[in-house]
């Protein structure tokens, strides 16, 4: 993460954003710049540069976390590589679930998940990258009808 990004999280009870953003990695999570995580970071190497913060725990794993297999739904339409850029705006609409191969957001561009019909599931294959400036935004906000499996 970098520049002025930020975690969060969404509050069922209030049906609104809550500032509280955890993030875990087997990896490395690197944060830059003014990057906050508003919660915990866990990973086997967490580096911090510049302004860049985590404002719960930082816990370096000692082993590799356990995450169940994600299973693929047979007859889902493949919509290949989605990269919004050049300060594009795209646009995937739902009810629907959609495998993506890999998934990039490049400065200043938008990916608008249009979940306001019903829900979206994007089941990626590949990689997720989001830039400094590039955005994943939902016209509902319920967590419940928008997931990056």
């Amino acid at each position: 993460m970098t520049d002025s990004s930020t975690t969060s999280s969404f509050n069922s009870r209030t049906g609104l954003a809550d500032k509280q953003g955890n993030i875990v990695s087997n990896g490395t999570i690197e944060l830059s710049k003014n990057a906050v995580v508003n919660g915990n970071a866990q990973a086997q190497t967490i580096v911090i540069k510049d302004s860049a913060r985590v404002t719960g725990s930082k816990t370096v794993l000692t082993q590799p976390l356990s995450f169940p297999p994600v299973v693929l739904p047979t007859g889902l339409k493949n919509l290949g590589n989605v990269d919004a850029r050049d300060g594009q705006v795209k646009t995937v609409s739902g009810p629907a679930s959609f495998q993506v191969e890999n998934l990039k957001v490049g400065e200043n561009s938008r990916l608008v998940i249009d979940n306001a019909r019903g829900p979206v599931t994007l089941y990626v294959t590949g990689n997720v990258s989001p830039s400094k400036s590039g955005a994943i935004a939902v016209t509902d906000p319920n967590p419940e009808k928008f997931a990056i499996t």
